[in-house]
């Protein structure tokens, strides 16, 4: 790790983190990030390595960047990719204070006063008149006149970020510490394939006599590259010129199935092409490909037959039986993962604890463990001082583990670039456990903590950090140095993006997005009411309120249909997951059960069916060498990609700085 690529790659992330909001609600273009392979750092990848990079060699022979401190700078804004848009940002200052907001236009809340079921320091402070609030909704930068960092009310701030701060670092390190403790598992022991990584890898010199990875030299790529990057330009021409003619790349079957009575949710019959997620097909399993184009396609016709029995699957928002299949799901991956790695992980825990092992384990997992443990004693306590019982924080810490891990393991093991499983470890505590055992007051923090962190996994931390980690490991970095930096970057970027995201925030004001401003900041506050009027309605409220510690143990009730669906969904995946280890034939992957129900899986259904079918045929008909010769053909469609979505970004920053007006949209993947 030289200076300059730990300089270059906090630079980065400073800017990542510096303009993402601007980009994201301001000028509302393509997301910045947006998924786990950010056109914004592969696109700018790909430019550097094609203009830049060449042009540094022309000063001397050490003046272009090597691929191992390209991939050093690439992990660090990996690494905090997490922070400046839907990972964390994008909700997080409009959850902290636009509840006050709500409470005013709102009578159920103003009802059941439901602001003082959660600790004060949870929430920012609207300010005297509420004018912190008032020029956090409608900004206070005028035309050609912008705010100083001063104007921003941190008096309002400052409280509520001495406890969020900590705990977001708490998280974050935690999990990256994980993510050491289970990278030689997977990355060695398991071999688990990578596929995003791979790609990034595909890109990068091997040595300093190259400038740019050896696949920009094949003519196979640049077909790829060339076909998606037209496709996408002519498109986005056309957002600006109607009349230019539409490349379709959206086939919709919708009415066909409608006709069928089937059920569809998002639209899981409209066939989209998306070609980065064809190119990672391509690279997978038969099993994986075929179980994540299946999966969301087959689930509509199980939502339509249970529906015609009057049974709904999807009823109960938080509560909805489908959503504690996909827990259940999730349990039973965990489950697999550490049986899996039953002996490494053994051995690991052994070691933290000073004892000698019968299995040789790396010190990389050794402190990445040790991390991990402490991290999640620290959660524990850190809740504990708002008021929540270690008990319920030591589960809810098991559920955030079991969130985190499976969503690596999946994006590691499918290369999946936008997964949002929908469920809440809070709903799951609060189905489990029973509203008498849990009571309001834990209810409103179980929740207000799950949502703040994972409401929207399209940018989970911990997927991040595992490509991260196996991007370095790659390229032959030490991994606890190299963990160190990243963990640094983090602590950086967090504060970066803090203070640029209120200045936007209070520059341009916060209602833009219906989905980050509107419905989020609720979430945890509607389902606090429901749990507490359902607690009225049994004459309850009082006595729930009153249980603390063990004593809710004593009181545990758990929703029948809530546990039924949950051991539905462990039992299918431990079952496929069973057959998959003992039977060589077995024709689906268990994931099969962790994206069925999901807005990512549905829109990328099709490409991943369509990219398994590639890759059948060519196996089929080309045997191995003709499945090898076409490789660099997906990795140019990726690449296409990421130019597609990059150049529109690039285009609308220009418009916006010579005219002053909002350029045009343009998406490429889900947004």
């Amino acid at each position: 790790m030289t200076w300059r690529s730990i300089t270059l790659g906090f630079a980065g992330a400073a800017i990542l983190c510096s303009v993402t909001y601007f980009n994201d609600q301001v000028l509302q273009q393509t997301h910045f990030i947006g998924n786990l392979l950010p056109l914004s750092i592969f696109g700018f990848l790909i430019i550097f390595l094609l203009i830049f990079n060449p042009l540094l060699s022309l000063l001397s022979m050490k003046a272009p960047l090597s691929g191992r401190e390209l991939a050093v700078i690439i992990a660090i804004a990996l690494s905090v990719s997490v922070i400046p848009g839907s990972g964390l940002m994008r909700t997080m200052t409009n959850m902290l204070i636009l509840p006050h907001h709500f409470e005013q236009v709102s009578v159920g809340w103003q009802r059941q006063e439901i602001l003082k079921s959660i600790p004060e320091n949870m929430l920012a402070s609207p300010g005297e008149n509420r004018q912190a609030l008032n020029n956090f909704m409608q900004g206070m930068g005028k035309p050609n006149q912008a705010i100083s960092f001063a104007d921003i009310p941190w008096d309002a701030w400052i409280p509520t970020l001495w406890f969020w701060v900590p705990l977001i670092l708490i998280v974050y390190i935690g999990y990256l510490g994980l993510a050491l403790a289970v990278h030689r598992q997977w990355s060695k022991h398991e071999q688990l394939p990578y596929p995003l990584v791979k790609f990034a890898s595909a890109l990068l010199p091997e040595n300093r006599t190259r400038n740019m990875g050896e696949v920009f030299r094949n003519r196979i790529f640049w077909m790829g590259c060339g076909l998606v990057l037209v496709i996408h330009l002519n498109n986005y021409a056309r957002v600006w010129f109607p009349e230019m003619i539409l490349i379709p790349t959206v086939f919709d079957f919708t009415s066909l199935a409608t006709a069928f009575g089937i059920e569809g949710v998002w639209g899981p019959y409209n066939f989209r092409m998306y070609f980065s997620v064809i190119a990672i097909s391509y690279f997978l399993a038969s099993d994986v490909g075929l179980s994540l184009g299946l999966s969301p396609m087959l689930y509509p016709l199980v939502r339509t037959f249970f529906a015609k029995q009057g049974i709904s699957l999807s009823g109960g928002g938080q509560q909805a039986p489908e959503r504690f299949v996909l827990a259940g799901g999730f349990m039973g991956m965990f489950g697999a993962i550490i049986y899996t790695g039953r002996y490494y992980y053994w051995n690991t825990l052994k070691k933290v604890f000073g004892t000698p092992g019968s299995v040789e384990v790396s010190k990389d997992s050794v402190w990445g463990m040790r991390v991990f443990m402490l991290s999640m004693l620290a959660f524990v306590f850190w809740l504990s001082r708002v008021g929540l019982d270690w008990q319920v924080g030591m589960l809810l810490a098991l559920l955030f583990t079991i969130f985190y891990l499976v969503m690596a393991r999946v994006v590691a093991e499918t290369g999946l670039l936008f997964f949002q499983p929908f469920w809440m470890p809070s709903a799951v505590l609060v189905g489990l456990l029973g509203t008498r055992a849990v009571g309001t007051e834990t209810t409103m923090i179980v929740f207000m903590v799950s949502v703040f962190f994972l409401v929207d996994p399209r940018e989970a931390f911990m997927p991040f950090a595992s490509n991260a980690l196996k991007l370095i490991d790659q390229h032959r970095v030490k991994l606890v140095p190299g963990t160190s930096w990243l963990a640094a970057a983090i602590c950086m970027g967090l504060f970066v993006g803090i203070t640029m995201t209120l200045y936007f925030q209070y520059d341009k004001g916060a209602m833009r997005d219906s989905w980050g401003s509107d419905l989020v900041p609720k979430f945890a506050f509607d389902e606090t009411i429901k749990v507490k009027q359902r607690l009225q309605a049994q004459g309850i409220a009082e006595e729930a309120a009153g249980l603390s510690g063990w004593q809710r143990m004593a009181y545990i009730s758990p929703d029948k249909t809530s546990m039924a669906s949950f051991v539905v969904g462990l039992v299918l995946v431990l079952v496929f997951t069973f057959g998959r280890l003992r039977f060589a034939k077995w024709p689906l992957h268990p994931v099969f059960f962790l994206v069925f129900f999901s807005y990512s899986g549905y829109m990328f259904a099709f490409s991943f069916l369509f990219g398994w079918a590639i890759k059948a045929l060519v196996t089929k008909y080309g045997g191995e060498k003709a499945y090898h010769w076409f490789k660099p053909f997906m990795f140019g469609m990726i690449a296409g990609d990421m130019l597609g979505g990059f150049i529109p970004i690039v285009v609308g920053w220009i418009y916006y700085w010579v005219t002053g007006d909002l350029p045009k949209p343009f998406f490429i993947l889900p947004g």
